[in-house]
């Protein structure tokens, strides 16, 4: 109602058709949770999270790394890190700033164990938030050097422009140096703002909601003050 925007990044373990179960089946309970409660802070989506990997998914060795976020118009964003790599955030001068977890790796802990906190920033016009999975740090050259948490920011704090489009551009077009196979994955969705979404279960767009089985799926999503967010989905296989 106040035009807050809610993201949840989920990026589970494993690979393959098991991998891409448990993305449908948490993209369902992330969908459960919001429509029970649409205002619900990021610390209880991630808190809600753990509960469901750690009863129905733990016991089969499915863990996940997640961020959520709630992002108001007036540029304040409020962020729960659960050991996913860092989203960064980039002023207006360039200066890159890593926000640390908040939260444990999801389904690890149980919930009497499992502690949640926010972490809140605010964006100025013309600042980035920017989010990713770990298929943008593990690509490798074809010397094995990976591109890093390191390199990602670097790319960020190079931009030439602060508009998010550019920022995903740039992304893949070093993480396709960085392809072992020397190219990128099949794109699914272009580097374009969607329109916005309760959330963004593994990234998954709208086209995808019924889930067929994808071996991996790169992510990276960037955030701008009084924007939607421009979102990349690159699939590397899609499984019959």
């Amino acid at each position: 109602a106040d035009g807050s925007l809610t993201i949840a990044l989920i990026d589970v373990t494993g690979h393959g058709v098991a991998a891409a179960l448990a993305v449908n089946r948490l993209h369902g309970e992330l969908k459960r949770a919001l429509a029970q409660n649409p205002d619900a802070e990021p610390a209880a989506v991630i808190t809600a999270l753990n509960e469901y990997i750690h009863l129905t998914l733990a016991d089969e060795q499915v863990f996940a790394t997640a961020v959520a976020l709630r992002a108001r118009p007036d540029g304040a964003v409020s962020l729960c890190i659960a050991g996913h790599p860092p989203p960064l955030l980039r002023r207006l001068d360039g200066t890159i700033s890593a926000l640390d977890s908040t939260a444990a790796m999801l389904g690890m802990l149980g919930p009497q164990e499992f502690d949640a906190e926010s972490t809140d920033v605010v964006l100025a016009p013309g600042e980035l938030l920017v989010l990713y999975t770990d298929g943008a740090i593990e690509a490798q050259d074809r010397g094995g050097k990976q591109l890093g948490i390191a390199g990602v920011r670097r790319l960020v704090a190079g931009l030439g422009s602060p508009e998010p489009d550019h920022a995903v551009a740039t992304i893949l077009e070093h993480k396709a140096r960085f392809d072992p196979l020397g190219k990128m994955p099949k794109q699914v969705s272009s580097p374009q703002p969607m329109s916005q979404m309760d959330a963004l279960a593994e990234a998954v767009p709208p086209a995808l909601r019924t889930l067929r089985a994808f071996a991996a799926v790169d992510v990276v999503t960037v955030l701008k003050r009084g924007e939607k967010p421009v979102n990349w989905v690159g699939l590397v296989d899609e499984l019959p």
